[in-house]
């Protein structure tokens, strides 16, 4: 499967996602969390709704199965060099997985429960 590449830090897809790791008022805006690592990406693939992955090709070999997951999930995926992945990486030594994930709406859910008539 093809995905394209992004080879600069300045790429704005990269700026955005940044803001949303780093800025409330932006997650609160786009309704999106930002997630880093293999595991905590599948964990939120499974429980909301993947919007954006970000994958470097050592992540891809390291990882197959988990990258072919989230790239299957996700609306759109990108692949990204090393130097991307320090940028986004909030850690000392970034898997090199990175995902959008769209927030539950905890609303919906709350309605759900009081309309089902179960207590």
């Amino acid at each position: 499967m093809y995905h394209p590449e992004i080879t600069s830090k300045s790429n704005p897809k990269i700026k955005a996602a940044i803001k949303i790791r780093d800025s409330a008022s932006a997650r609160r805006e786009s309704g999106l969390f930002f997630a880093e690592g293999a595991r905590l990406c599948a964990d939120a693939a499974g429980s909301t709704g993947l919007t954006t992955c970000f994958f470097t090709a050592e992540a891809a070999e390291k990882f197959p199965s988990a990258v072919e997951m989230l790239t299957g999930a996700a609306e759109e995926s990108y692949l990204i060099n090393r130097e991307c992945a320090q940028r986004l990486g909030d850690t000392q030594n970034p898997q090199g997985i990175f995902c959008l994930c769209a927030v539950l709406d905890k609303n919906r859910s709350l309605d759900t429960i009081y309309n089902s008539r179960r207590l």
